[in-house]
């Protein structure tokens, strides 16, 4: 934005911040953004936000985990202005593949786990048969 001159989520060229996520290899399962721009200060920005019900719900959402700030330095309209982008995110889960006794299942997990794509899982303990118990007879009467 600041190095073209424009201030929006969208870029003149079509560019959203969806498209920045992509570029860097960052995989999403959400994402927001919250844009400022010609503050003062971070506590001026800090409370416009919180101020916007649709700044302040980005901020409160709990789907993300992940928050990157960044300013800069550059003209809009002609004059020096600040900008002031925050983006935020929940990095999308791998899915992992587990191999045991020929069969293959998937398994959800978070990036930076351990595990690796072909980590080997023991095969599960064998389901319990059911016990069957006879049905009691009532007494013979005498």
């Amino acid at each position: 934005m600041a190095a073209n001159s424009y201030f929006a989520h969208t870029s003149p060229s079509g560019v959203t911040p969806w498209d920045w996520f992509e570029k860097v290899g960052y995989q999403f399962s959400y994402a927001g953004e919250n844009l400022a721009v010609d503050f003062s200060n971070s506590q001026d920005v800090t409370n416009a936000w919180m101020n916007s019900p649709e700044h302040r719900s980005n901020i409160m959402n709990s789907n993300f985990t992940q928050i990157g700030m960044a300013t800069a330095q550059g003209t809009l309209n002609g004059q020096p202005a600040t900008f002031v982008a925050e983006e935020f995110a929940r990095l999308r889960a791998r899915r992992l593949r587990y191999k045991y006794r020929g069969r293959s299942d998937r398994h959800e997990s978070r990036a930076g786990d351990d595990a690796s794509e072909d980590a080997i899982k023991p095969a599960p303990a064998p389901a319990p048969k059911p016990v069957t118990t006879p049905t009691p007879k009532p007494a013979p009467r005498r």
